[in-house]
């Protein structure tokens, strides 16, 4: 299942930080960290009918949904 929105084309992000540890802070550790977008699965109304489609949050709040 690919984390990716169907009307936008939002997708996962890798990123990551440096942590700073020991007992005055001179060790740095890398972290590394996926991004993911929140996406839910609704119903949309489009020109062709009702269709399911895998929608990030913002991209729900512009368009028409058939609430089930």
């Amino acid at each position: 299942m690919s984390f990716r929105c169907d009307l936008c084309g939002k997708g996962a992000l890798k990123g990551g930080a440096e942590r700073r540890t020991g007992t005055r802070g001179f060790l740095k550790k890398r972290l590394k960290r996926h991004f993911k977008p929140n996406l839910r699965r609704v119903k949309v109304m489009t020109a062709g009918g009702i269709k399911r489609m895998r929608l990030c949050t913002k991209c729900l709040k512009k368009t028409k949904v058939v609430e089930e």
